[in-house]
């Protein structure tokens, strides 16, 4: 079922999408039906979703779109596309939905957006930073992290060690005591969480 060609080519509204993709607004969960009929929320979506598609579609740029998509990949990315209008969220959004566009989905999973949906924007800050300066194989001591961050972004110290411990319960960074520090590691699970955030290559 070629869902995400559609989208990205057709669908301007969820209203549109009645007609143009039957079969996934069926299969979309029961939460979703129970709003249809509000006229906020379905404008609030359209609008999500349109912002979404509009960030997508140069990413996806001149690529051949993939016809392998299936309704049970798909269907949680548009749900979350549609509820979600927090802008570091969409562009997050926008990047999954061009590498399921274009088939570049190996090693997806699809609990990767439940992670997401449970993050604070503090919290992505602190992973991608994370994931981009410090190393992948090594513990970092905590007080590094922290005073990395905070010289770099406008978070402050208690948002900062708020959002590593939600990143810890979330799978994305390992806890250890070390001898004289407390010191976090990169974890398998939020290192591919990171890399499916990026763009398609």
């Amino acid at each position: 079922m070629d869902i995400l060609p559609a989208i990205i080519e057709s669908v301007k509204s969820v209203n549109e999408m009645k007609i143009i993709m039957p079969e996934l607004l069926s299969a979309m969960n029961e939460t979703f039906g129970k709003y249809v009929t509000d006229p906020i929320r379905i404008s609030r979506q359209q609008q999500n979703l349109d912002t979404v598609m509009d960030l997508a579609r140069p990413k996806i740029g001149s690529r051949e779109c993939s016809h392998d998509t299936s309704e049970a990949e798909a269907r949680p990315l548009l749900e979350a596309i549609q509820d979600d209008d927090r802008k570091e969220l969409q562009e997050i959004w926008a990047n999954m939905l061009a590498k399921f566009a274009t088939g570049q989905t190996n090693g997806f999973r699809r609990d990767f957006i439940e992670t997401l949906k449970k993050m604070e924007v503090f919290d992505i800050i602190c992973l991608n930073f994370i994931m981009e300066n410090c190393n992948s194989s090594q513990s970092t001591q905590i007080g590094n992290i922290v005073l990395k961050i905070n010289s770099r972004t406008s978070i402050d110290y208690d948002d900062i060690n708020i959002s590593i411990e939600k990143l810890i319960s979330l799978g994305c960074l390992h806890h250890r005591d070390g001898s004289f520090a407390e010191s976090y590691l990169q974890t398998s699970y939020g290192k591919k969480l990171y890399q499916a955030c990026q763009p398609p290559k």
